[in-house]
């Protein structure tokens, strides 16, 4: 049985660490709940409260203890980056002031003065 381990998060492109130790042999459920209420209630330094956080896609890394170092477990997205790139510009776009529909991979982009744009979803390959 490992001991403790320190927990880090990445989620919306913030990370920080979980302030308390976390059992090694925890789930991978038991970290994710752990972190939730953690993000939903802002106790996890370096990242912002969320009341609405999800982390049902993210993935468990686990890190032994070493000579140098204690065991380590790192929640994050699957997605590079601890963002979701479509969410995050869909996300700018909407914050400035345009109207997003999408059909078929394609975004179609009503700007606020007017201009429509269209646009492949954007998502990261490889």
């Amino acid at each position: 049985m490992e001991p403790d381990a320190r927990l880090n998060v990445t989620y919306n492109g913030m990370n920080g660490d979980y302030p308390d130790p976390v059992s090694y042999d925890a789930t991978d459920g038991d970290i994710k709940q752990i972190a939730t209420e953690a993000i939903r209630t802002g106790y996890i330094p370096g990242i912002t409260a969320d009341p609405n956080v999800n982390l049902a896609d993210f993935v468990v890394d686990r890190f032994p203890a070493t000579d140098e170092l204690p065991a380590r477990l790192m929640l994050r997205p699957k997605t590079p980056f601890g963002m979701n790139l479509k969410e995050e510009v869909h996300l700018f776009l909407q914050n400035m002031g345009c109207k997003i529909s999408e059909a078929a991979g394609i975004w179609e982009i009503a700007t606020p003065d007017g201009g429509l744009w269209d646009m492949t979803v954007p998502r990261i390959v490889g």
